[in-house]
């Protein structure tokens, strides 16, 4: 701001400021010669003095860079008046040190030419350019006077005073007058109220008659035409109708008929200046408030457009969605419901609002027993901040009231907001017709690949007693590959069929002890030669302690023999592939861990998925069916286990596999999935 100030004294004026500046000389002379004309207490002291609020609604507008014209035009106003050229001079300094120092504290502290847009600004306007401001020009310009012997002490005060109101006024009327009329914004009157408009214009001119005729004091006839402009047209017509009665009021005074009248004629435009200031700031201040009001009022019925638009929208969405849609609270009741899950449900949302979703949404899985409230979906999303999502492999179900079992898939998310759960969403999707697919495929799985295991049998019976015959090697090379080929054939044939009998539970078994680290080591010295083959090391690092556990050993060595040959397949030649064992309390834990590529992130959530292979995989080992780890996870599971894997293990290598066992083992065989029922 003091560079700016700086740069006013040292500015290159254009043709344009040059014009300006004669231009403001010439009102500001005029307006001062206007204003001498009401001097009665001295001839260069005024109570009427609009020169001060054209000065500093100039600067305010146009900039600092102007003042030269406001010193000229000072100097040249009073050098006719009285005294010598060094009162001139002085009163010339004071009037132009004035509109600077109040335009200073406007713009830096009230807002600048915006100063009119809210009251605490308003008043803050007041105080720097109407009494700072106006007082710095009181005090030299009486000053200059009295020490050259114009202006007796005995009349200092009486001069000073009057000096003082007469800037004041014009700071506080004349100022907020010119500076709103010059704002961007054009003043519109619409059709339908012009009549209203033209009714306050005939009800101020009845005022100003009856001022004339002294009938009514000023400020009790006016008040209502203020508050009435200020509430219905804004800050520029209200400052337009208080300059328009103040000037009626100030020539009234002169012809005797205003009754406010005092002893003489420079009392009463005192008494004037300070009513009609006080009154000018006031209902300015009032038309800010109002204006910003109404502001306030229009961008709120803005916003409350944009929300019930965006409502609309999600109503809209909400009714598109094909799957039953639940919302909770942090508590886990009901707060909202679409009409697809009014429809499965049964229930209305005015009926289900504020109920624990439990009441209102029952799942159960395939046998209907309960599972304890900490582990519901919804209830999990809310504790751990994570979504929860169930398949068609839990075989969960919705029961309907009159007890029909619908079989559902759950997604429940929480709500997260400013790092703080408020609530959750469940979607519940009834898959009656992805289970009918599901079944059916299974079916046929189960009987095209019995169909095929004879065939597949004789085929290989066959090529054993043709590769007992006494052939030529290249025939009996031919017959070993078709011979290896059956064999896969055979190998897929026997997995499809345990998918099937493990999925639907009846997949024989029984249970025997089983010494997990002996059966580790067998495992393990079969599969020697072929980690040779690829001049691969196996490590094995045992858990002090006996691990006998009484299990079918098939569901657990078929998965630990799977993820031997999965990490000997995916390890690096001249690499090694360590397998540990630890124990917990309750479990014990084997580990099978190469330095191969690491699963990349798009495969890891889908790896345990039926059929699937990740891009890696095919590459490596194209002849792989996308079953083993699916078939592993579900024997571990059977065993009351669980199977995980961590990749990478260093920078962009390693994978390890888990297999954890319990300890005593919670068996059940001819189940897959624990029982539960489910909440959402």
């Amino acid at each position: 701001m003091r560079k700016k100030l700086w740069r006013t004294f040292t500015y290159a004026y254009t043709k344009k400021d040059l014009a300006i500046l004669f231009g403001l000389f010439a009102v500001y002379f005029v307006a001062g010669k206007v204003g001498l004309s009401f001097a009665s207490v001295n001839p260069s002291a005024s109570a009427i003095w609009p020169p001060t609020g054209i000065a500093v609604a100039a600067l305010i507008l146009l900039g600092y860079r102007f003042w030269p014209a406001i010193f000229i035009g000072a100097l040249f106003l009073h050098a006719g008046v009285q005294g010598t050229f060094s009162t001139s001079l002085g009163i010339a300094l004071g009037n132009t040190l004035e509109p600077i120092i109040g335009t200073y504290l406007t713009n830096r502290f009230a807002n600048g030419r915006k100063a009119f847009e809210e009251m605490q600004s308003i008043f803050k306007f007041a105080f720097f350019a109407g009494v700072l401001g106006a007082g710095v020009s009181a005090t030299i310009g009486v000053t200059s006077l009295a020490l050259a012997g114009f202006v007796p002490l005995n009349t200092y005060a009486s001069v000073w005073f009057t000096w003082l109101l007469g800037d004041t006024g014009g700071a506080l009327i004349v100022a907020p007058f010119l500076i709103l009329w010059a704002e961007k914004s054009s003043f519109t009157l619409s059709r339908n109220r012009v009549p209203e408009f033209s009714l306050l214009i005939l009800a101020s001119l009845v005022a100003g008659w009856m001022v004339f005729e002294a009938s009514f004091p000023f400020i009790s006839l006016a008040i209502p035409l203020f508050v009435w402009s200020a509430l219905r047209f804004g800050r520029r017509i209200t400052v337009t109708l208080i300059v328009f009665l103040s000037v009626i009021a100030i020539i009234s005074i002169f012809n005797g008929n205003y009754m406010l009248v005092g002893k003489t004629p420079n009392d009463s435009l005192i008494i004037a200046q300070m009513c009609i200031s006080v009154t000018a700031l006031t209902f300015i201040g009032m038309a800010a408030i109002i204006r910003k009001n109404k502001i306030m009022l229009k961008n709120l019925r803005q916003e409350e457009a944009k929300i019930i638009e965006a409502k609309a929208k999600e109503d809209a969405i909400l009714m598109s969605i094909g799957d039953a849609l639940v919302v909770t609270d942090k508590e886990g009741a009901i707060i909202l419901m679409n009409p697809q899950a009014e429809r499965m449900f049964e229930w209305k949302l005015e009926k289900a609002f504020g109920w624990p979703v439990a009441n209102v949404v029952m799942i159960e899985d395939e046998n209907g027993v309960p599972i304890e409230k900490e582990k519901r979906p919804i209830t999990l999303a809310l504790t751990s901040q994570k979504k929860i999502t169930t398949t068609d492999q839990d075989n969960l179900y919705y029961v309907k009231r009159n007890g029909t079992r619908i079989p559902v898939g759950l997604t429940a998310t929480p709500v997260i907001l400013d790092n703080a759960v408020v609530g959750a969403i469940a979607l519940v999707r009834d898959i009656t017709f992805e289970k009918e697919i599901d079944r059916s495929k299974n079916e046929f799985i189960s009987i095209a690949s019995h169909q095929l295991r004879t065939p597949l049998s004789s085929v290989k019976w066959i090529i054993e007693l043709l590769l007992e015959d006494r052939l030529a090697e290249t025939q009996k090379n031919k017959l070993r590959d078709i011979y290896h080929s059956n064999e896969r054939l055979i190998n897929l044939v026997n997995d499809l069929l345990n998918i099937t009998h493990i999925e639907n539970g009846t997949l024989p078994s029984s249970s025997s002890p089983v010494n997990i680290s002996e059966e580790i080591q067998r495992q393990l010295a079969l599969f020697q030669e072929t980690a040779g083959k690829k001049d691969v090391a196996i490590l094995y690092k045992k858990a002090e302690g006996d691990h006998t556990l009484l299990i079918d050993p098939v569901f657990f060595i078929e998965p630990f023999k799977n993820i031997l040959e999965n990490a000997i397949t995916y390890a690096p030649k001249n690499s090694k592939v360590e397998v540990r064992t630890e124990t917990t309390h309750t479990s014990l834990i084997v580990t099978i861990q190469n330095d191969g590529p690491a699963i990349k992130k798009e495969d890891r959530e889908k790896l345990f998925n039926k059929f699937y292979r990740g891009r890696k995989a095919q590459t490596i080992k194209p002849s792989g069916s996308g079953l083993g780890l699916y078939i592993a996870k579900l024997h571990i599971e059977s065993l009351g286990g669980s199977i995980w894997f961590d990749s990478p293990l260093k920078n962009t290598k390693g994978v390890a596999f888990h297999i954890r066992m319990p300890m005593p083992p919670q068996i059940n065989p001819l189940r897959i999935h624990n029982t539960r029922t489910v909440f959402v």
